[in-house]
């Protein structure tokens, strides 16, 4: 996967964003898992400022809490700190 691609990034989004329409939960457990695995070059090589990204990844993890899915919830907040460390 080549998470630098533009066009990488876009088409992932809009599957994110089908997935969404049918069923939140598992639209949620797919960005989990992608972050999960590949959040250094997801969130690494990102030239997004880093309040947008610490709110991007503030929002999902307000979501897992909501849920209920605290594990997640925790690795996400590792994500997050490992990531804006890098920046």
């Amino acid at each position: 996967m080549d998470w630098n691609s533009d066009k990488y990034r876009s088409n992932f989004v809009l599957d994110l964003l089908h997935i969404g329409e049918m069923d939140v939960d598992v639209m949620m457990d797919a960005l989990f898992n992608a972050l999960s695995e590949n959040s250094h070059q997801i969130l690494g090589g990102n030239t997004r400022p880093d309040k947008e990204i610490e709110a991007a990844l503030n929002q999902i993890i307000k979501w897992f809490e909501d849920n209920e899915k605290y594990e997640e919830c925790y690795r996400l907040k590792q994500i997050k700190e490992e990531c804006l460390k890098l920046k």
